[in-house]
């Protein structure tokens, strides 16, 4: 059986439907390696419910935010009963453009892999080595991504906290 989660997901970034879509369906498809399904409500008022997170996608990284200069994301409230996370979206389309084909349509691809990283934050995943927690993403994991092989490196489901 697998752990619902119901991820709020509030766009400030004026992403494209197509994108949006592709990524709603990656980080799903990344969270149900580990048993661990999302319930996606696209919304930035929150959820009349106890208990959920909250993945906001933001335009631009704000200049204060984030220490390394290619963090895609942020998880800054990793405790009690709101949890929220960012990932910026000029930061997953520098790096998807790093590798990628200018023709090539990944962004969306690569949007959806960060929304599962900072997931896996806001559900206690700690950086690891490889797979979608890894703290730095070069041309390896952006290959993986785009094949559908950078997932989760525990096997081990992921803990879903009480709501």
């Amino acid at each position: 059986a697998r752990a619902p989660i119901a991820v709020v997901f509030c766009d400030k970034a004026a992403v494209t439907a197509v994108q949006r879509s592709e990524a709603k369906a990656q980080a799903g498809r990344i969270l149900a390696t580990v048993r661990v399904s999302a319930e996606w409500v696209e919304s930035c008022n929150g959820l009349r419910q106890p208990s959920y997170v909250t993945l906001v996608i933001l335009p631009h990284r704000p200049e204060d935010w984030v220490r390394s200069d290619h963090a895609m994301g942020t998880a800054v409230v990793l405790t009690g009963p709101y949890l929220r996370a960012y990932v910026f979206l000029d930061r997953v389309k520098e790096f998807d453009s790093r590798y990628a084909n200018p023709d090539a349509q990944s962004v969306g691809t690569i949007l959806g892999h960060a929304r599962a990283h900072e997931i896996g934050h806001l559900l206690g995943q700690p950086h690891s080595r490889s797979g979608i927690m890894s703290a730095e993403w070069r041309r390896r994991e952006w290959t993986e991504a785009l094949a559908g092989t950078m997932l989760f490196a525990r096997l081990t489901p992921i803990v879903v906290r009480p709501k």
